[in-house]
């Protein structure tokens, strides 16, 4: 996302991490008005991370997968009890 230190794409970003969704940015230059707010989440928040390449996006996904799958076994076992 590109997103100055206000802006939509912060706020839809705000909204994800509420939802305990991953966050995820493409940071622009330190330079850029328009990465402001990329950088400030990477700074304040631990769960926001950058993409700089399509494998950081697909590794996410993976362990999000991951950790669905072991969830659901871990509830199929719970209601066979």
């Amino acid at each position: 996302m590109e997103a100055p230190d206000r802006g939509a794409a912060l706020s839809t970003l705000r909204r994800a991490m509420r939802y305990d969704r991953v966050g995820m940015v493409v940071p622009g230059p330190v330079t850029s008005a328009v990465s402001v707010g990329c950088h400030q989440a990477l700074r304040t928040d631990p769960q926001v991370r950058a993409v700089t390449s399509a494998t950081n996006i697909l590794d996410d996904l993976a362990a999000t997968a991951r950790l669905t799958d072991a969830a659901d076994a871990a509830a199929t076992a719970a209601d066979r009890g």
